[in-house]
């Protein structure tokens, strides 16, 4: 460092400072005090020089570690962009696969108008087949109602059949103990004009009772013989008000059959008629089809068959 320069002009003592200082003119303690002065001055500045020599090593370090770090950032970069191509390849195939996408979604909304329509068509035929359903239970209802009418019918008609068989094991007996008994000599007269016919019975005596006769064989005229029929006429021998039916005491024998009509008479009167359901040989059973005034049927009314 180049030493401050003294100039002794005009009996005073001029310190020339270097580089555009001030000269100080005065005497000895001043030129001490200067150099003082410099002295701090110039540590001051080699202070802050080391200062600044420190601040310019930690600068270069801090240069060189952000070197290290621009260098590490450049790698991370070259990493990063290898991911963005990475990234930017399954984009693409990401929007390739969109693309897809969106046409399978197509299909499906078109696949979804055609189920709609078939899922409406569907509710209309499960409408047509709930409607027949209901149609079906009322006619399985209405079946249930007369199958149990059937079976109450079924009942009756088997009530029935269990009192005609008691009425006519009941009539058996008895007519079997009306043949047990001695006959009685009868002879019938039958009268035929050509317009109708007239039965009578008489009681007549035994005829090996009467001298100087001779008993012959019964006399038969058959109704084809006669060229007319002959209608069936019998008697109600018994009344089943509950089951609404009557006994006649003309059977299968008598040329009763089943579905045959009677009228039932009373004097002059007709108290109803009726028709053979089941016939047995002496018996035959009728329902009431039709009753009338004067009275309601009784036991002993004559039955005559109806004109066809």
């Amino acid at each position: 460092m180049a030493l401050p320069k003294f100039s002794m002009a005009g009996g005073a003592q001029k310190l020339l400072v270097p580089l555009g200082v001030l000269v100080v003119v005065g005497g000895g303690g001043a030129a001490t005090m200067y150099i003082t002065k410099q002295t701090s001055e110039l540590r001051r500045v080699q202070g802050e020089l080391g200062r600044t020599q420190r601040q310019l090593a930690e600068a270069e370090a801090q240069k060189q570690e952000m070197g290290q770090q621009l260098s590490s950032l450049q790698t991370e970069r070259k990493t990063l962009e290898q991911r963005l191509g990475d990234i930017r390849t399954k984009l693409s195939d990401a929007e390739g696969q969109l693309q897809l996408l969106q046409a399978n979604l197509s299909e499906s909304q078109s696949r979804a108008g055609q189920l709609s329509s078939e899922r409406d068509a569907l509710q209309t035929q499960l409408a047509a087949v709930t409607r027949e359903r209901d149609s079906v239970q009322q006619q399985a209802a209405r079946l249930q109602e007369d199958k149990s009418d059937l079976e109450r019918s079924v009942l009756r008609l088997r009530g029935r059949l269990e009192l005609l068989d008691r009425d006519y094991r009941q009539l058996a007996q008895q007519l079997s103990e009306f043949q047990s008994r001695p006959p009685e000599r009868t002879l019938a007269i039958v009268n035929i004009d050509g317009k109708h016919t007239t039965d009578t019975t008489a009681k007549i005596p035994s005829v090996s009772a009467i001298p100087g006769t001779v008993e012959l064989p019964p006399i038969i005229v058959r109704k084809e013989q006669a060229g007319m029929a002959v209608p069936v006429r019998g008697k109600v021998v018994e009344i089943n008000d509950p089951h609404n039916f009557v006994i006649l005491d003309k059977g299968s024998v008598a040329g009763v059959r089943v579905g045959m009509t009677f009228d039932l008479m009373r004097g002059a009167g007709s108290v109803g008629r009726v028709t053979v359901v089941r016939v047995r040989p002496q018996l035959s059973a009728c329902d009431i089809v039709r009753a009338s005034t004067p009275g309601p049927v009784q036991a002993g009314d004559l039955a005559v068959q109806s004109s066809p």
